[in-house]
């Protein structure tokens, strides 16, 4: 555990004073997304006409619009809002979002049809993930040094068209190996 003694006088309270402000912009911003979150979740089983679901929506839309209020008075913001200004970075923060929630469920579902419909163990499940993450990291050493295969990036777009490209392949894969599987 770490401790800091600070010398009687006003810097003393100073950091008390930073610690806190600190905890009330990290309390609406992890309360605000604990509430939308728990709304989003109960309306599944509740429905969205359902009193706390509304209530908890609300709780966390209001929250969070707390934590931009703060954010845009703060001297030294945790989230600096002009980070928001270009439209370039909100698309890519967008497609962040996106593929991040899409790889989430990706890994959630495979590993459900790996363990209960092919009757994989956890540790071949677990397995059965390591060529496409080796592969991955391979792909993206290559892509961080502006080569695949050797071959320089053309542009974003060639990068682009042969992640869809692998992402068509791999869904067709899917939907036969579910159509041998079922049929």
């Amino acid at each position: 555990m770490l401790q800091t003694t600070f010398a009687e006088g006003r810097e003393r309270t100073r950091p008390s004073a930073l610690y806190s402000a600190v905890a009330g912009i990290a309390a609406s911003s992890t309360f605000g997304m604990a509430a939308l979150v728990h709304g989003l979740i109960r309306s599944a089983g509740a429905g969205w006409g359902d009193a706390l679901t509304q209530g908890a929506l609300a709780a966390g839309l209001l929250l969070l619009a707390a934590f931009i209020l703060i954010e845009r008075r703060a001297a030294q913001p945790i989230l600096p809002l002009h980070l928001f200004a270009y439209r370039q970075r909100n698309a890519a923060y967008g497609a962040r979002v996106l593929f991040m929630g899409a790889m989430i469920g990706f890994f959630f579902f495979t590993t459900q049809f790996l363990q209960v419909v092919l009757r994989y163990s956890p540790s071949l499940t677990g397995l059965a993930f390591l060529p496409m993450t080796l592969l991955g990291m391979a792909w993206l050493s290559r892509v961080g040094a502006g080569q695949v295969a050797g071959v320089p990036l053309l542009a974003h777009r060639v990068t682009l068209a042969l992640g869809s490209a692998a992402v068509m392949l791999a869904l067709a894969l899917l939907l036969v190996l579910s159509c041998r599987r079922s049929g």
